[in-house]
């Protein structure tokens, strides 16, 4: 398939998802049979399905290193939510659940844990790349799913790389790139970013959020949201009910993510850094300045000896850590054949 059909197959979809055609051409679904596969709702054209959004960060085939860690985000909308009874009360619950794994180094996750949004991550002692394969696979039994990616790109199979990668066993029904959804919805001249899209939509987020594996699927999920209410309102054909529908596409879409919370969280963290590399500066400084109390309790012979000290004394201030200084002090002590050697551990 070229590139242009597969831009065009992507709105589509999402038409297709959530029965949104409102009376654009069927065609190109009638012509692909996959896009038909899967239960519909009970009295409804639209998928009675599980919509995920999925990221892995970090390379899984690592962990046996002691450093190494492996982070899944797995974010969950179920359209049977989009119930009459849904719609026609504003006021809900987040619908998107979301999910924030580690494997392996728990000094990794101490560090980088705080930046999930939407709730407590994940990390044990017990945990394993088996046991979370298993749990996110319990999480979607039974149920058909439809998998939402951002700029994923996907193998001779069809089933996206970030799956093959964490050798997670899913296989949805299809796959929605909201990359190129968006290609067909808007004249683009070139591929959006997620950050780029999440501001058009103006779906609330902040762009530190976008460096944590658990945050992304929960974002990408509401970029679809919004990209088939917009898909939608281009429609020459919307009744009360339909708008109502995409008014609660939108809901979810822009529904309340925590960030001045995240931003304080982010403000403690800077915080936290700053103050570990001044404590580093000053152990350092600390070294060093002991080092070259040592040295310089060796005095010159003559005033020869005076120059070629203070050329060493210049290259010591360089140094950057204790070892440094203590090669250059030994160094030092030798330059001229008067000098004697010391050790600079003596006290």
């Amino acid at each position: 398939m070229s590139d242009r059909g597969l831009i065009r197959e992507h709105p589509d979809l999402l038409r297709q998802t959530f029965d949104l055609h409102l009376g654009r051409p069927r065609d190109f679904i009638d012509e692909s049979p996959r896009m038909n596969r899967g239960q519909n709702l009970p009295h409804s054209a639209m998928k009675d399905a599980l919509i995920i959004g999925l990221h892995v960060k970090g390379d899984p085939k690592q962990l046996g290193k002691s450093n190494d860690v492996c982070q899944v985000g797995l974010s969950i909308f179920d359209t049977r939510h989009l119930t009459s009874a849904t719609i026609s009360n504003p006021q809900h619950q987040s619908l998107l659940v979301t999910h924030d794994y580690f494997v392996g180094s728990e000094k990794h996750f101490n560090r980088n844990s705080w930046r999930f949004c939407f709730g407590a991550s994940s990390h044990g002692k017990q945990t394993t790349l088996d046991s979370l394969q298993q749990e996110i696979q319990e999480a979607v039994l039974n149920r058909d799913l439809i998998l939402v990616v951002h700029g994923e790109s996907g193998g001779s199979d069809g089933r996206p790389e970030l799956l093959k990668a964490a050798n997670i066993d899913l296989h949805p029904l299809y796959v929605i790139d909201t990359q190129k959804a968006a290609e067909g919805i808007f004249p683009l001249e070139s591929p959006w970013s997620l950050e780029r899209m999440l501001e058009l939509l103006k779906c609330p987020f902040d762009p530190g959020m976008l460096l944590d594996a658990g945050n992304l699927p929960n974002v990408t999920l509401r970029t679809a949201l919004l990209l088939a209410a917009v898909d939608a309102k281009n429609a020459p054909h919307k009744s009360i009910r339909d708008q109502v529908f995409v008014s609660t596409l939108e809901r979810i879409g822009r529904d309340f993510v925590p960030l001045e919370e995240y931003r304080e969280r982010e403000k403690k963290q800077e915080k936290a850094r700053y103050d570990r590399a001044q404590n580093r500066i000053q152990r350092r400084d600390a070294r060093l300045e002991e080092a070259e109390e040592r040295a310089r309790k060796w005095l010159p012979a003559n005033e020869a000896d005076l120059g070629a000290q203070r050329e060493a004394e210049e290259i010591m201030d360089k140094a950057f850590d204790e070892k440094t200084a203590r090669t250059l002090a030994g160094w030092w002590m030798t330059k001229s054949g008067s000098w004697k050697m010391i050790n600079v551990d003596d006290p």
